[in-house]
């Protein structure tokens, strides 16, 4: 019974991990002292999984656009290692699908150390860059990290990626047993 359920979750689960990459991965919040990037103060900037993959345009409220002589820059480029991650989720999936257990633990393992690094780059520069845009000081107390935040896409596209790898791993386990002669 275990063994079906990890040689269909695992892929069930990295299928979906993929999907969640059109989620928010990073956004710079509403309440930044002067706006941010395109945006007035009350607008937010958010960065899926794939904008911050692909090097595309975040989302923005835009009932909050700045004129167009006021705008500053807010796309970030492509972000190497969350391009990496997404990569080795699709290369894990297609893994599972042909049921080569040990290789998708690996390569799924190694996308979502990408997925931390991605993540953890990406959020730096923004900080950077929201510090660095500023046209107001911030609030006592507060700095430009605090106006960045990690997205639940972000959190839930490495649970289910780790969820995955963790049914290869049960996958190829019970398949090795089982192919094991017995005494």
């Amino acid at each position: 019974m275990l063994h079906r359920i990890a040689r269909f979750g695992s892929p069930a689960f990295l299928g979906i991990a993929l999907l969640v990459f059109l989620l928010p991965f990073l956004a710079v919040s509403c309440d930044v002292p002067g706006g941010y990037g395109r945006m007035t103060p009350g607008g937010t900037t958010t960065y899926s999984g794939l904008s911050l993959a692909l090097g595309t345009p975040p989302s923005i409220n835009e009932g909050h656009l700045r004129p167009a002589d006021e705008q500053q820059p807010d796309e970030l480029g492509v972000q190497l290692f969350v391009l990496l991650a997404a990569a080795g989720v699709a290369a894990a999936l297609a893994l599972a699908a042909a049921r080569r257990w040990w290789p998708v633990a690996g390569i799924a393992t190694a996308a979502a150390v990408s997925l931390i690094i991605g993540e953890l780059l990406a959020r730096s520069s923004l900080v950077d860059r929201v510090a660095t845009q500023a046209a107001l000081p911030f609030p006592d107390g507060k700095s430009a990290g605090d106006y960045v935040v990690i997205g639940n896409g972000f959190w839930l596209a490495l649970a289910l990626t780790l969820v995955g790898t963790g049914l290869s791993i049960s996958a190829a386990r019970t398949e090795a047993k089982r192919d094991t002669p017995q005494d």
